[in-house]
């Protein structure tokens, strides 16, 4: 009786943290945002970065690095999982909007960036983070939209 009634305890209080603000903001994942990014920074013609966004929340990078040799023809992929990340703010506030990062779910705080979202003239979208929190350094980050 007295653990069926810590359960029904902890059952409620997990009900209830999953209805704050701070765990509903977890949920924000605009779908302009929620796609395939190339790296302008880290990707060559051999060697590609591209930031896997996906509407899940999950934080991926996918690394394809493209054979100079001619006896190896297909291309290699790696794909890591970094995290979650979500939005915050309103997608139309340019000022106040940010994309946010969280490498340790469980353990440390989100680093978040405010951003720009324009279009190229040949129509893909381009993502420029003021200010992205990176391994080694914090500078500005620009992605482009991913095509097939």
């Amino acid at each position: 009786m007295r653990a069926l009634r810590f359960l029904s305890i902890g059952v409620a209080l997990y009900a209830l943290s999953a209805c704050t603000p701070a765990m509903r903001e977890y949920r924000q994942r605009p779908a302009v945002l929620a796609r395939d990014w190339l790296d302008a920074k880290k990707t060559t013609p051999t060697d590609t970065s591209v930031w896997r966004l996906s509407t899940d929340g999950v934080d991926r990078t996918l690394h394809v690095l493209v054979p100079i040799d001619a006896t190896d023809t297909k291309p290699r992929e790696k794909l890591s999982q970094h995290g979650i990340w979500f939005f915050r703010g309103d997608i139309s506030d340019t000022v106040a909007r940010s994309l946010c990062f969280k490498r340790r779910p469980s353990r440390t705080a989100p680093s978040c960036s405010a951003f720009r979202l324009d279009t190229l003239s040949d129509g893909r979208l381009r993502l420029v983070l003021a200010e992205y929190a990176g391994t080694h350094e914090t500078v500005p980050r620009t992605l482009i939209e991913r095509r097939p």
